[in-house]
């Protein structure tokens, strides 16, 4: 392996790589967005005390 071959890269090998870790990050940021919403109803039950802070509930959050 020369110099020259370290800058002939595989567009579409970079490309599909590409694709490929965008829809990885979209996936992902979508798993956490959807945690982050389910969650959201408990956590303000919390901030307005109609749901009382126990130990389990600090061990369950």
């Amino acid at each position: 392996m020369g110099f020259r071959d370290m800058f002939e890269w595989d567009l579409e090998r970079e490309a599909q790589e590409r694709d490929v870790f965008f829809k990885l990050v979209h996936v992902t940021a979508g798993v956490y967005l959807w945690e982050f919403l389910v969650s959201l109803s408990f956590d303000a039950s919390l901030l307005t005390r109609r749901r009382k802070l126990t130990f389990p509930t600090v061990i369950s959050s």
